[in-house]
């Protein structure tokens, strides 16, 4: 880790002893990705927060240019969440959402019977 990874990370760290030799681990307190789609008269939208490891929250919001609706625009909205995780640098993080079948479909609990969500 850098000390960049090191400046932005909430660390824990505590000492187990095993065989009485310490054993020391370090926990890492994850990124959040909260996501959500929007929708006016006119756009097609969705939001993006970002909450880092200390607690500040980065908002940002979306147009789409297709008019995505329902759960295309929640997929949209978390593949931009998870494209900017993972510019970051990121590699630990919590997903939230209010969409529980977007949710369940990447926990791989719910199997998508959409064809035309197959590609998300």
């Amino acid at each position: 880790m850098d000390s960049l990874d090191i400046a932005n990370t909430d660390l824990l760290t505590r000492t187990h002893t095993c065989l009485n030799n310490p054993i020391y681990s370090v926990y890492f307190t994850p990124w959040k990705l909260y996501f959500d789609e929007s929708k006016t008269d006119v756009a097609f939208g969705v939001g993006i927060v970002l909450e880092d490891p200390l607690g500040i929250r980065h908002c940002y919001p979306f147009q789409l240019d297709s008019q995505c609706i329902n759960n295309r625009a929640e997929y949209e909205a978390l593949i931009i969440g998870l494209e900017m995780l993972v510019e970051l640098g990121v590699q630990s993080m919590e997903i939230l959402g209010d969409s529980m079948l977007v949710l369940k479909q990447i926990a791989g609990e719910y199997k998508c019977l959409n064809p035309s969500l197959v590609v998300y």
